[in-house]
């Protein structure tokens, strides 16, 4: 169980990337592109397992490896995130109450 400096760290390692994805648009910008690039490279492993050559002449597996990259950035950003919002909930439980000026 974390205790509550560790929840006062994700709450501003949380806060600090939200305000940066804010910045950037992750929710409007950056995921949609990311999950867009996987679509592309999930169709091209397809073709490459079916037989085709790839234009950039990647293997199957570094095409898999890229796909995985992609996925491994999304769900590290969206667990960050996640981890902020539980820790701020349990501090605000226990009485502790936080604004973006106060981190």
């Amino acid at each position: 169980m974390p205790n509550n400096t560790q929840r006062l760290e994700a709450v501003g390692k949380a806060d600090a990337l939200a305000d940066l994805l804010n910045h950037v648009g992750w929710t409007e910008v950056l995921k949609p592109a990311l999950e867009k690039e996987r679509t592309v490279q999930a169709s091209l492993l397809v073709a490459s397992v079916l037989g085709k050559q790839d234009p950039n002449g990647l293997t199957k597996e570094q095409i898999a490896g890229y796909i995985y990259g992609l996925d491994r950035v999304i769900k590290q950003i969206e667990t960050i995130l996640a981890k902020g919002t539980n820790a701020l909930e349990a501090l605000e439980a226990q009485g502790f109450h936080f604004t973006s000026n106060n981190l």
